[in-house]
C-alpha cells in the first residue's frame, strides 16, 4: 500500500490516493417490514414507500437474530445498489 502512494505520487497522479484512503462508508439506514422468507437467512422486505428488496442478516448475526415475516427491522443499505440489504440490529 505504501508503494503504491509512492507510485501515484510520481506519477502524478495524486488524486487517485483518496480512494485508496476512504474510511467512511456510504450507507442509508431505512426501516422496511420482512414481507416473506426467501431462505433461513434472506427475506423479502418493503420499505414504507413500496420499494420491494432483499434483506439479508449479516453473517456474524444469523445466530443472535431470530425474525419472522411481518416483523418491522433496520436495514443498511448502499446508495448503489437499492435491490439488496443488511439487516442490523
Amino acid at each position: 500500500m505504501k508503494f503504491l502512494k509512492f507510485w501515484l505520487v510520481q506519477q502524478g497522479r495524486a488524486g487517485m490516493m483518496s480512494a485508496f484512503e476512504m474510511n467512511e462508508r456510504e450507507i442509508i439506514l431505512l426501516d422496511a417490514r420482512l414481507e416473506s422468507v426467501i431462505e433461513p437467512h434472506a427475506f423479502r422486505a418493503v420499505l414504507g414507500n413500496g420499494h420491494e428488496f432483499t434483506a439479508y442478516i449479516a453473517m456474524r448475526d444469523r445466530e443472535k437474530i431470530f425474525l419472522e415475516t411481518g416483523e418491522r427491522v433496520k436495514v443498511e443499505m448502499s446508495p448503489y445498489n437499492m435491490n439488496a440489504g443488511r439487516i442490523v440490529l
